[in-house]
């Protein structure tokens, strides 16, 4: 007797849109198909399988694992939703009529899970060399069924007898189904600019000098000259990870500053540079915790172990190795995601002194604009590639631009002119963004067996083997999300990128339509006549 069972999902990948919130939601459907085949017999004809379905349980698990040089191997159950898909009462199952056939009697389930909006993105993360680590997400099924024997049409015997204490109930387990969760940003209907999909940010700050031992006791530029020089930095909203740069805005004027400091301050060269950090915890962050219902510590490893651990885990079970991890233990590794053929040094034209003109006016002081483009790395041949920024509850990615100013300033009484670097930051999110639309190709419409409800067994009479939906597509099925449609207060969204009607001129009603509205007005009859001939 062979019983077998398979998951398959509508897709594989499970697409969300706009920052995690707890009060979305997306569906997760599909079926479970469960096979009977009879055994091959040396000894006459096979014989049909009858099983009695007790309960057939589907389970979406997400987990996140991160394994580390510094504190070994921490794991956390993120979620787990369980539904049983077989109807209160047990059902029979047989393939008597099809025991001969080569190919099995199989039934499809349906399925339709409700996945919380919240979760975290399925990402890789933690010691390169582990890829198994990091967030994932996977579905599981175990059907529980009792093995019947056909003994009716048979005089009673021991046999007989015996196997009627001898059926117990039996457990056959489903292979893991992954499935991917991404999540993605609305695409703008309009493009802010040709740099740009989204609209520029701009952070005012105030660039500080750093000094080292080495340079402490040089002669520097006076605090109270530097403090008066206003940086306005501007970046996208949002970058893609896709793209290939990220457009940066500098614009630098002084405020409150002498005149003759303005013509003794200069700005030479700048440099420039994205940097991604990454933290690594061994328990969740405090802050994620408080906002994402995370399952309870009973529900957590090893008080329940994960359906599909890392292998790590079972060193840390059997106390081979063991880990002491602080709550307050943070991993960090930061890098840049810059391209390498970009040195980030960039010379500004002309003799630097960009204060000395356009400062009379107090009101208004005249901005020096500054407009570049970091190039960043191919994430394809980078080992460090690019991620989203965002946080889970192990793993958090943050990015920042640092720029370092040097400025030089002629005191009257020296001949040499003082150099200081002036350095600051601004943060950048990097997000996916959605995809554009793709064509779709006709494809033969899906012959599964429905029931009435997604959640039970179809009851009719098995077929050798259930037709399967064929897809070729990345993003089957796939309804528009309602971040695309709606505004958060409800608002149907207004597509810009269609332009209005031309005006033209309202014409007055001639004199026929007078008639005829009269017409009508009094109840008369109107008849119209078509033209041509009768």
């Amino acid at each position: 007797m062979s019983v077998l069972i398979d998951i398959h999902p509508s897709s594989h990948t499970l697409d969300m849109y706009g920052d995690p919130a707890t009060s979305s939601a997306y569906s997760l459907s599909g079926h479970i198909s469960i096979s009977l085949a009879s055994p091959y017999s040396l000894f006459g004809n096979r014989r049909a399988v009858r099983i009695l379905l007790q309960s057939l349980i589907i389970t979406f698990e997400g987990q996140s694992e991160v394994v580390t040089q510094e504190f070994g191997y921490a794991a956390l159950r993120l979620c787990s939703l369980d539904r049983d898909l077989a109807p209160s009462e047990p059902i029979e199952l047989t393939n008597d009529g099809h025991e001969d056939s080569d190919k099995p009697c199989t039934w499809n389930a349906l399925f339709n899970l409700v996945i919380p909006g919240w979760l975290p993105a399925t990402a890789a993360f933690g010691d390169p060399l582990e890829e198994d680590a990091g967030t994932r997400y996977a579905l599981f099924a175990t059907a529980k069924f009792v093995t019947l024997d056909d003994n009716n049409d048979k005089t009673w015997s021991l046999s007989t007898f015996c196997s009627m204490f001898s059926r117990r109930t039996r457990a056959v387990h489903a292979p893991k189904c992954t499935v991917t969760l991404r999540h993605f940003m609305n695409r703008p209907p309009v493009p802010v600019s040709t740099k740009s999909l989204f609209p520029m940010s701009n952070y005012a700050t105030y660039a500080r000098p750093e000094h080292t031992d080495d340079t402490r006791d040089l002669p520097s530029i006076p605090l109270d000259i530097l403090s008066k020089i206003q940086i306005i930095a501007s970046v996208p909203e949002h970058i893609s990870t896709d793209d290939d740069s990220v457009p940066f805005v500098i614009r630098l004027r002084t405020t409150d500053l002498a005149d003759a400091d303005c013509k003794r301050l200069r700005v030479t060269n700048f440099c420039i540079d994205v940097k991604q950090s990454e933290k690594y915890r061994g328990l969740p962050f405090s802050d994620y915790a408080s906002r994402y219902p995370l399952p309870s510590s009973s529900e957590q490893p090893p008080n329940k172990p994960l359906l599909a651990p890392h292998y790590f885990h079972s060193l840390y079970d059997t106390g081979l190795v063991t880990a002491s991890i602080s709550p307050d233990q943070i991993v960090t590794h930061s890098f840049s995601v810059m391209n390498p053929a970009q040195s980030g040094d960039h010379q500004l034209a002309g003799d630097g002194y960009i204060f000395a003109t356009g400062q009379d006016s107090r009101e208004a002081p005249t901005w020096y604009t500054i407009d570049t483009a970091v190039l960043l790395a191919d994430n394809n041949t980078s080992s460090r590639a690019l991620r989203v920024s965002g946080t889970s509850p192990l793993f958090a990615v943050r990015h920042e631009v640092h720029v370092a100013l040097t400025c030089m300033y002629d005191f009257p009484e020296n001949s040499e002119p003082v150099t200081e670097r002036l350095y600051f930051s601004v943060p950048v999110n990097f997000i996916h963004v959605m995809p554009a639309p793709l064509s779709r190709s006709a494809s033969p419409s899906p012959s599964l067996r429905t029931s009435d409800s997604s959640s039970s067994i179809s009851l009719t009479e098995p077929v050798p083997q259930a037709p399967m939906i064929t897809r070729g597509l990345s993003y089957p099925h796939s309804l528009p999300a309602y971040s695309q449609l709606f505004d958060s207060n409800g608002d149907r969204q207004i597509d810009y990128s269609i332009p209005l009607p031309v005006y033209t001129p309202h014409t007055p009603p001639s004199a026929d339509h007078h008639e005829l509205d009269a017409a009508v007005d009094s109840g008369k009859p109107v008849f119209f006549i078509a033209n041509g001939s009768s």
